[in-house]
C-alpha cells in the first residue's frame, strides 16, 4: 500500500529537495535496466553472453510484471515531484503577481507621508 508523505522545507531548498527526490529512483531505473535486457535475451533465447538457450515465455511474462511494476513506481514518483515542482512555480507566479498589483504611491499620499515625517521630525 502506498501512502502519501508530506514535509516542509524552506522555499530556496524546493527544488534541491526535488531532485533529492527524484534521485531516489536511482536504483528503481538500474533494475528496469537490468530486467529490460534480461527481458529482450529471454523472449529472444539468448543468455547474457549471447549463447542460446530455450525460450521461457513464463520468465518473460514474469520479467514483463517486473518490468510494469518498476516503471509504474518511478512514473508515481516522478508525477509527485512534477506536483512540488508545479505548486513552486504557482507560489511564485502568486508572489509576482502580488508585486505587480500592489498600489503605486500617488502624489496625495507622498504629500500626506511628508507631512507624517515632517511633524515626527520637528
Amino acid at each position: 500500500m502506498r501512502v502519501r508523505l508530506g514535509y516542509t522545507v524552506n522555499e530556496e531548498d524546493v527544488l534541491t529537495e526535488a531532485a533529492n527526490i527524484v534521485s531516489l529512483s536511482g536504483g528503481q531505473i538500474q533494475r528496469a535496466l537490468e530486467v529490460f535486457k534480461e527481458l529482450q535475451l529471454t523472449l529472444k533465447g539468448q543468455d547474457a553472453e549471447g549463447g542460446f538457450v530455450i525460450q521461457n515465455p513464463t520468465k518473460g511474462l514474469e520479467l514483463i510484471d517486473e518490468f510494469r511494476k518498476i516503471l509504474f513506481s518511478v512514473d508515481t514518483r516522478l508525477g509527485e515531484v512534477g506536483e512540488i515542482v508545479a505548486g513552486y512555480l504557482d507560489y511564485y507566479a502568486r508572489q509576482l503577481t502580488a508585486v505587480e498589483e500592489a498600489p503605486e504611491p500617488t502624489p496625495l499620499t507622498d504629500a500626506a507621508s511628508s507631512a507624517v515625517l515632517s511633524e515626527s521630525s520637528e
